[in-house]
């Protein structure tokens, strides 16, 4: 029986000190609020508010982009007709110095010409101007 006794011991020890304990071991603080809820969401009206302004903000963004491509497309256009342009005048300026080349050749060709001309026919005259020797064979 001894035994009993010391288990009803502890039991009764047990269940002063749990008793004893209760308040400190459930009860951490006072469960009243310090006030009403704050607000956590937002009205529909002031997510499609944001959601305007975002979108005006990116549409403006957008173009403004769009703007300065095509900015950049013009000026890459342009400079891309001034260097078609400069490439037509040096063509036709090349084409103009060769065909000059071309007619002084021809000037060189045609004073060449007239010059053997004029040879031959100095030639031709002073052989006529000669005693031809007639040789019998």
């Amino acid at each position: 029986m001894g035994r009993i006794s010391n288990f009803a011991l502890c039991f009764l020890v047990l269940s002063i000190t749990l008793i004893a304990l209760h308040g400190d071991l459930f009860a951490q603080g006072s469960l009243t609020p310090p006030g009403p809820p704050a607000p956590t969401q937002k009205s529909m009206q002031e997510v499609f508010d944001i959601t305007d302004q975002t979108n005006s903000t990116a549409g403006q963004a957008r173009d403004a982009a769009d703007n300065a491509a095509s900015a950049a497309d013009t000026a890459a256009t342009e400079a891309g007709a001034a260097a078609t342009a400069a490439t037509n005048a040096e063509t036709a300026a090349g084409t103009a110095a060769s065909e000059a080349g071309n007619a002084a050749t021809a000037a060189v060709n045609a004073e060449t010409a007239a010059n053997l001309a004029a040879e031959r026919a100095l030639e031709a005259k002073e052989a006529a101007a000669r005693p031809r020797e007639w040789v019998d064979a």
